[in-house]
């Protein structure tokens, strides 16, 4: 899959969408009809763009709602990625793979691509593999923090990585959650990130825990072969802050494919200063 620019247009619908829409100070519905295209083209006459009524890259960052791309990575990356490309590219920011459970024999990998991200001026961030069958989420917490402290200063939010569907105890899944993000936000000093997918939260997280979850974490959703810009539905959160919605793109700088990645257009200021 090569790179296309986020855009919305009518028959659109979703979050962004709705931002979109509050930003021009219309009914925010959520959907992409002729009163929204009529909007656009208002918007885009004021600021001497092109009147089509797409929201495109240059319409979206015009009002202040960019939604940007990045990539995330790990040592099936190998040690070949040019940062330099990518970022020239257009590409705005990377997550890397920074450990697994306990113990993980890429670290080294992390430190070196952390650094080169870093002096590309990628904002930078990092995310932790979860093994909650194996550990407690306090000793993994505070292994990728270890970790963390040996490289680059992060740009981005630290995140936690949930995917495992073997655990079966769905309470104790998202009291370990929990407990995780608690110590990394200790550190980090705001909401840090959790990835995961909504199969994952609907079968394997406690309904009424992951309430209290979501409003002490933000999320990134995967979602693939969406024809919509938008991953669908991603209760009990109120809105994806990341959305994964490719693992077969094709960007400058990675050889092979590589997951791609969406910032929500009011999520820019994750990024700080960096971007």
């Amino acid at each position: 899959m090569t790179l296309a620019p986020y855009t919305l247009r009518q028959g659109n619908h979703g979050q962004e969408v709705a931002r979109l829409q509050r930003t021009l100070r219309i009914i925010a519905d959520g959907r992409f009809g002729m009163d929204t295209w009529l909007h656009v083209v208002a918007c885009q006459n004021d600021h001497d763009l092109e009147p089509d009524g797409i929201a495109g890259p240059i319409t979206l960052a015009a009002l202040g709602i960019p939604v940007l791309w990045g990539v995330d990575l790990s040592h099936w990356q190998g040690d070949d990625v040019n940062y330099k490309q990518l970022k020239n590219a257009g590409c705005s920011f990377v997550y890397l793979k920074a450990t697994q459970g306990s113990s993980y024999k890429h670290t080294d990998w992390y430190l070196r691509n952390a650094e080169r991200a870093h002096a590309a001026g990628l904002a930078l961030g990092a995310y932790h593999f979860a093994n909650p069958g194996k550990n407690s989420a306090v000793e993994e917490a505070d292994y990728f923090l270890r970790t963390l402290r040996r490289g680059p200063a992060l740009d981005l939010p630290p995140v936690l990585d949930m995917e495992d569907r073997k655990f079966g105890n769905p309470l104790a899944l998202t009291v370990w959650c929990a407990a995780f993000l608690y110590e990394i936000e200790e550190w980090w000093g705001s909401l840090c990130g959790l990835y995961t997918g909504q199969s994952m939260v609907k079968h394997h997280f406690d309904p009424a825990m992951v309430v209290a979850l979501a409003r002490n974490c933000w999320r990134w959703a995967p979602r693939y072969g969406q024809t919509n810009p938008d991953p669908g539905p991603v209760d009990p959160w109120d809105e994806w802050t990341l959305w994964q919605h490719t693992h077969t793109a094709k960007v400058p700088g990675v050889a092979g494919n590589c997951d791609l990645n969406w910032l929500a257009g009011g999520s820019a200021g994750l990024l700080g200063e960096s971007c």
